[in-house]
């Protein structure tokens, strides 16, 4: 008998489908009344902007966040991505989503090279007037880390 995940793939079909099929597989966590954490790790390069901010609008709509929500929730994640961006580097950046009842963490964590962001600067105003919170900080390992935090229902 062959090994069925709960979205009924087998593990070739997971390996082929990738990201996708982690994303299918946790939304069927993310429906019941637990924290579900998703985590992607993509190159610290902005071609991959648009990875980011798709499977952030999918995890934000099982949350239930408004289409507005959303929309903002992905402009809001395109800058703390860029914040984190490091042309010509081999540096990454992890993603985690975390889901909380009707609250969605993203916590973008780059390499100890990534410059502070300018709180001054346009775009981390366009950051705040997106999501319910954002804050950043330095591990102890020096790694720049850009936390956004949106309610279900509650508007920035």
């Amino acid at each position: 008998m062959g090994y069925l995940s709960p979205r009924g793939a087998t593990p070739e079909h997971s390996r082929r489908a990738g990201l996708t099929t982690c994303l299918l597989a946790a939304r069927s966590c993310i429906s019941v009344s637990y924290v579900a954490t998703i985590h992607i790790s993509v190159p610290a390069d902005a071609e991959y902007v648009g990875l980011v901010r798709s499977t952030s609008a999918h995890v934000a709509a099982q949350c239930e966040l408004t289409m507005d929500q959303i929309e903002d929730l992905r402009l809001a994640v395109n800058e703390a991505f860029a914040f984190l961006v490091e042309p010509d580097s081999t540096s990454r950046i992890e993603i985690a989503f975390t889901v909380d009842g009707g609250t969605l963490s993203i916590t973008l964590c780059g390499s100890p090279s990534a410059k502070d962001p300018d709180r001054g600067s346009f775009g981390w105003t366009v950051l705040t007037a997106l999501v319910n919170a954002v804050t950043s900080h330095r591990t102890s390992d020096g790694n720049l880390v850009i936390q956004l935090t949106a309610l279900a229902g509650v508007s920035a």
